[in-house]
C-alpha cells in the first residue's frame, strides 16, 4: 500500500500489484485509475504511453513475422511430440536388449535412452524452441519427417474422433 497521489492521503489507500506482468492500481478511497495513473506519470512515477504509428508496411511485415513464428513454434511442438515417441520407442527396445543380455554395453544404452528421453521431455518454451533451432540446422531431413509423421498423427487422431462420434451416435439412437 502506498499514499495515493490524486488525493490527499493521510493513510495509505493506493493498492499497486503485478499480475502476470500488468500493474494492477486501485485506490481505496476512491480514486479512478485513470486518476490514480495521472498523478503518478505527473510525478514521473509512471511511464508515458507510446503510441506507435505503424504505416501500411510495418503492419503488414509485423503481421507476417508473427504468422512465421507462429508456423515456427506449431512445429517446434510437432517435433518435439514425435521426437518423444521416438525416444520413447528407442528406449523400450533397449530395455528388451536388457532384459534378455543385462550385459553392462546394454545397461548403458538404456540409461542414455532413459536420460535422453527425460531431457526431451523437459523442454518448453525457450529451450524448446533453441533445441528445434539446433535440431533444423543439424538434421533438417530429420524434422521435416517428424513434423510429417505428427501432422499425419494428427489427421488419423481427427478421422479417429469423427469415427467415434459416428459409430456413439449410431448405437444411441437405437
Amino acid at each position: 500500500m502506498a499514499r495515493c497521489p490524486a488525493h490527499k492521503d493521510n493513510n495509505p489507500s493506493l493498492s499497486l500489484r503485478d499480475a502476470n506482468g500488468k500493474i494492477l492500481v486501485h485506490c481505496f478511497a476512491g480514486c479512478s485509475q485513470d486518476d490514480a495513473v495521472a498523478a503518478l506519470r505527473e510525478r514521473g512515477l509512471w511511464p508515458e504511453r507510446v503510441k506507435r504509428d505503424l504505416t501500411r508496411a510495418d503492419r503488414r511485415d509485423y503481421a507476417r513475422k508473427r504468422a512465421r513464428a507462429r508456423s515456427l513454434a506449431e512445429d517446434a511442438l510437432l517435433w518435439n511430440e514425435s521426437d518423444l515417441l521416438e525416444l520413447e520407442a528407442e528406449k523400450s527396445q533397449a530395455f528388451s536388449r536388457y532384459e534378455s543380455d543385462p550385459s553392462v554395453e546394454n545397461e548403458g544404452a538404456l540409461e542414455c535412452a532413459a536420460r535422453s528421453l527425460y531431457v526431451a521431455e523437459q523442454l518448453s518454451g525457450k529451450t524448446l524452441a533453441e533445441a528445434y533451432l539446433v535440431a533444423v540446422k543439424t538434421d533438417p531431413a530429420r524434422v521435416r519427417r517428424l513434423i510429417s509423421k505428427s501432422k499425419e498423427n494428427l489427421e488419423d487422431a481427427k478421422l479417429c474422433t469423427k469415427n467415434l462420434v459416428t459409430v456413439t451416435a449410431a448405437r444411441e439412437s437405437r
